[in-house]
């Protein structure tokens, strides 16, 4: 399932209503504004996100890498990540387990693509190695502000936890994928290292 704004807006949607988390606020401001953030941030942008891994198989110049994501449910990251920003109230717990749940079933079997320079056809086993809170940040806050309609005292509070929790989490995603390209001749193995980008 591509990374797409409305579909984490009903995952926060969903999780949140599981955990009785339901008001307006978090309907209308939190869901959507966090929903657009993380699309913002993640789709496409190398530099804010993105995988490096291991290609093999047969030798060629180049190849084009393409596989899907799977990123573990991690509610203690987003939990460390409030607690970093001072965020302790009484539904950090749950709210974390919310967005937790949200991130792993937005973020699963989402599509990267990238290359790998010396292997034309193969496996690739791919990680995430960038995750960049602070641009993420960067973002969560004027967008939750908007949607607010004021700035607020706990915005940029909660802009940074959700931030380190989020980039955290991600971190721990895997990839699997394939290789395509054009195999030499004659025929070798290879391997490479692949650096991709989140495309879906």
């Amino acid at each position: 399932m591509p990374v797409i704004p409305s579909f984490v807006e009903l995952q926060l949607r969903s999780a949140g209503q599981s955990r009785q988390i339901e008001g307006p606020t978090f309907q209308t401001v939190f869901a959507p504004g966090v929903a657009q953030a993380v699309f913002s941030w993640a789709v496409g942008q190398q530099g804010n996100f993105s995988l490096t891994g291991q290609a093999t198989g047969s030798a060629g110049v180049t190849g084009t890498v393409f596989g899907t994501l799977t990123v573990p449910n991690n509610p203690g990251a987003i939990l460390s990540g409030f607690t970093a920003a001072g965020l302790t109230g009484v539904i950090a717990a749950d709210l974390a387990q919310a967005v937790s749940s949200a991130i792993s079933e937005s973020f699963n079997n989402s599509v990267y693509q990238g290359t790998v320079f010396g292997v034309a056809a193969g496996p690739d086993v791919s990680f995430v190695t960038v995750s960049n809170p602070v641009t993420l940040q960067n973002l969560l806050q004027p967008i939750l502000a908007g949607l607010a309609g004021a700035q607020g005292v706990i915005l940029p509070q909660l802009a940074l936890g959700l931030a380190v929790g989020i980039t955290t989490q991600l971190l721990s995603g895997t990839g699997t994928g394939t290789v395509t390209g054009t195999p030499t001749f004659p025929q070798a193995v290879a391997a490479g290292v692949s650096n991709s980008l989140l495309v879906g």
